[in-house]
């Protein structure tokens, strides 16, 4: 079939690595149901580097916040006939809009729903998977849509790079690898420094080798952390790649609820996640190797009047007990290895 005669779709999620992951998970749903669509995936510049290589697009195309009414013209001009938005602002609305798409769908939120052919509630998904809230897009479409998982596509030689970069790390021969996230976005998402550095000196002391991974804006954090906890190591990788790599030879990633965790779920690599303000029926995909630690909100006031999981003034995290998360790494290791997966392996 002629390529101007094909189906042309658009997936838009310009913003939030994490977001990204999950609206790229439903681009196989996509293509299983239009297998000769030119399908495009439209993601701000740190997000595109994380959907780089995955073979179920035609095109990746980069937002540039610098030239908006070009960047509408472009999107004008390629004509597509199904625009998908998941992230439903002005600004992808306006994207959606100029597409001139005969079906375009995305979330019914106050005046902008007017952009969308086919406006779908929020409210009602609360405490549905986000993967599976957003298929409803396709189902909308009449596409068949199966279970499905974030995915980030790294060639062979990237894992091997991040294995070896993993492996320069000084621990004890045969240790479980443990990396520790210790920020997130959202300040309510984020578990107390002190109690990382506890967690990390209780696991050292069982036979694991935990690995603080410092992110933008943790350095004074991350210093401290190693100062409370002698026995962590610190893991530097600098590119956003380079950092999804290494966190694929972790045997286990700890964090709040933030991108690295759905990072390390798109790679295979287990994780403990820690929830406050979000709920873990939404945000995570309830796998054996997802296990989720969620905070029982018995003193949040923020939680208690209802506020935006995004507010700072959660105090949800605090709730959440050291020992809790400890043993969920201890059973959880122990169901997916007991020792390290990077021992033995090839220099």
């Amino acid at each position: 079939m002629p390529a101007d005669q094909r189906a042309r779709v658009l997936v838009i999620q310009i913003q939030r690595l994490g977001d990204a992951l999950l609206s790229a998970a439903l681009l196989p749903d996509i293509r299983e149901a239009l297998p000769s669509a030119i399908i495009d995936f439209v993601t701000g510049p740190p997000a595109a580097e994380l959907i780089r290589g995955n073979p179920y697009l035609t095109e990746l195309i980069t937002y540039d916040f610098a030239r908006p009414i070009g960047m509408l013209r472009e999107i004008r001009a390629r004509r597509y006939s199904k625009v998908f938005d998941f992230q439903s602002n002005g600004r992808t609305a306006l994207l959606a809009l100029a597409s001139g798409a005969k079906m375009r769908v995305g979330w019914r939120i106050g005046l902008r729903g007017i952009a969308y052919t086919h406006g779908q509630p929020r409210a009602q998904l609360r405490d549905e998977y986000v993967v599976r809230a957003r298929q409803r897009f396709l189902e909308v479409a009449g596409m068949s849509v199966r279970p499905r998982v974030p995915e980030i596509f790294l060639s062979a030689a990237e894992r091997e790079q991040g294995r070896r970069d993993v492996l320069s790390i000084p621990t004890t021969s045969g240790a479980p690898r443990i990396g520790l996230v210790l920020g997130a976005r959202a300040v309510g998402s984020r578990w107390p420094m002190e109690r990382f550095a506890e967690l990390a000196e209780r696991l050292a002391a069982d036979g694991f080798a935990p690995v603080i991974l410092p992110t933008a804006g943790d350095e004074e954090r991350a210093e401290r952390c190693l100062e409370l906890a002698p026995s962590a190591k610190r893991g530097d990788f600098p590119g956003l790649r380079q950092f999804v790599a290494a966190i694929s030879a972790f045997d286990l990633l700890v964090s709040g609820d933030s991108g690295p965790a759905h990072m390390a779920m798109a790679v295979g690599t287990p994780t403990v996640t820690l929830y406050g303000s979000a709920h873990a029926s939404r945000w995570n995909p309830g796998l054996p190797t997802s296990v989720a630690v969620n905070s029982a909100r018995r003193s949040c006031t923020a939680c208690a009047r209802g506020a935006p999981r995004m507010a700072p003034s959660h105090t949800c995290m605090l709730e959440i007990d050291v020992m809790e998360v400890f043993t969920q790494v201890r059973a959880l290791c122990a169901a997916t290895a007991g020792q390290s997966r990077l021992e033995g392996a090839a220099p």
